[in-house]
């Protein structure tokens, strides 16, 4: 197997190989962030005669400019690569060339020494990305799936194998379409899990149903039929079981109790999980709800703490407001499982069950209003190892369009949505961190909305492609 080592852009190719007398090539080691870093190249050619000489140095400056070229608009411009294998490596990598700087060690141009003019030695520094795969691979993550929250396997069939290399995999296309004409998607978030930070990732629960905690409580005001599990109540366009905040006296209501907060329903992590260590990490918070009926107002909060903990000690998420008569998602807050250090206070030190009673409550007053408060579930997506939420726009059937979702080679990520006939429209915000795809066996934690509302009913469908992507050497795979 021959050695690659080339810089490309487009169809254009520049060898630093074939007719080249020396090439010291001095890599610098990659970023762990993804990040450029510079490498350096000494090249010596000896170009036969003046005009061989002139026109290889000619290919350099070209790669030069074309690089400038696209830092100055990567939205028109291609890029410069910069491929390599080395004899016994099997496949081609390839990094992108973000800048290209060139110094003289001899002069091409003196007019002494004529024997030895068409020759020349000169220095290159090269900053560049990770080295990636030059071809991406595909993988089926989901098709017409539907429900609150989705877990979605990319490494399954027919995805060859788990992503490999050893930083995140860019991803430069995720596409998500609504499955159902008529119901609108305006609103996802994502997040990844993966196996080599978080072990077990199948064990990961991504749906706390209230249900399966204690509603209400013992606070004061609060009795038991405020409480109520409701089966077959279409909670969202199918049959299902949610808790039901019946108004049995006043003593919710802001205007008679002065404003005070009342705790309705607490679920505790063993409640989902008998393997509380599989449910670790850093969450944002997805509370499903609504009211039956109009003219009323809900303010809700989550406390985050221990069952042993005072209300007081207990960490506290933003005050949000529940209005609408339609099942939707509401962000209550950051926080992670557990609420310590845990390479402080590891488990061995103080015991394996130590977070089987992580509990999660829900406070809750009305401050409008006479209807009641339906609580659904809670669904926490991920936010350790990447993750997206995009919205602002609206796709009406799978008939109509798709929101995509990429990250460019500088490292920004962005979204763009196709709407009718294949018509782009630009409105799709986005917020995201690290939105790339982790090595190994791994999952898509995925919440998808109406711009006002969620409906089980509706499903989703989308597909995933990625560049797995290495520090230094790509290596056997």
């Amino acid at each position: 197997m021959a050695v690659v080592f080339k810089f490309m852009w487009s169809s254009t190719t520049v060898n630093l190989v074939s007719g080249i007398n020396s090439v010291d090539y001095i890599p610098a080691a990659g970023d762990p962030r993804g990040g450029f870093v510079t490498d350096t190249f000494i090249i010596q050619v000896d170009g036969s005669s003046h005009d061989n000489l002139a026109t290889f140095v000619q290919s350099i400056d070209l790669m030069r400019v074309y690089a400038m070229r696209y830092r100055n608009d990567r939205t028109w411009e291609d890029p410069v690569w910069l491929h390599a294998k080395m004899d016994s490596e099997s496949t081609e990598r390839r990094a992108f060339v973000r800048n290209i700087d060139m110094n003289w060690n001899t002069d091409p141009f003196t007019v002494t020494g004529h024997a030895g003019s068409n020759k020349a030695r000169y220095t290159l520094r090269v900053e560049r990305g990770p080295w990636e795969r030059t071809v991406r691979r595909s993988a089926l993550l989901m098709s017409e799936r539907a429900g609150a929250s989705l877990t979605f396997d990319y490494t399954d069939t027919p995805s060859p194998y788990d992503p490999a290399g050893d930083i995140p995999g860019r991803l430069p296309q995720i596409w998500v379409r609504s499955d159902a004409s008529g119901a609108p998607l305006a609103r996802l978030w994502m997040g990844f899990r993966s196996e080599i930070k978080h072990p077990s990732v199948s064990n990961f629960i991504d749906t706390w149903e209230f249900e399966n905690g204690a509603n209400n409580g013992s606070e004061s005001g609060v009795t038991d039929d405020g409480g109520t599990d409701v089966n077959g109540a279409s909670p969202g366009g199918g049959s299902g079981v949610f808790v039901k905040l019946v108004e049995t006296d006043l003593d919710w209501d802001k205007e008679t109790n002065g404003g005070i907060f009342q705790e309705v329903c607490e679920i505790e992590l063993q409640d989902v999980s008998a393997n509380e260590q599989d449910n670790f990490g850093d969450f944002l918070w997805l509370l499903r709800a609504m009211l039956p009926s109009n003219a009323t107002t809900w303010e809700v909060q989550l406390r985050w703490g221990y069952s042993g903990m005072t209300d007081a000690d207990r960490r506290r998420g933003p005050i949000v407001e529940i209005s609408g008569t339609a099942w939707d998602y509401f962000e209550m807050g950051r926080e992670s499982i557990p609420l310590r250090n845990i390479h402080a206070l590891p488990l061995s030190e103080i015991g394996d069950g130590a977070e089987a009673t992580y509990a999660i409550q829900v406070w809750a007053r009305r401050t409008s209003g006479a209807a009641d408060l339906y609580l659904d579930c809670l669904c926490p997506i991920p936010l350790d190892e990447g993750w997206a939420k995009v919205s602002g726009f609206v796709i009406a059937s799978d008939a109509d369009g798709y929101c995509y979702i990429g990250e460019g080679l500088d490292g920004s990520t962005t979204a763009v949505v196709f709407g009718p006939g294949s018509t782009m429209t630009h409105d799709a915000v986005l917020s995201s961190n690290e939105f790339r795809v982790p090595v190994g066996d791994g999952r898509l934690i995925t919440v998808y909305a109406g711009s006002a509302s969620h409906s089980m009913a509706t499903g989703i469908s989308s597909r995933l492609q990625y560049y797995e992507r290495w520090l230094n050497l790509r290596g056997g795979e």
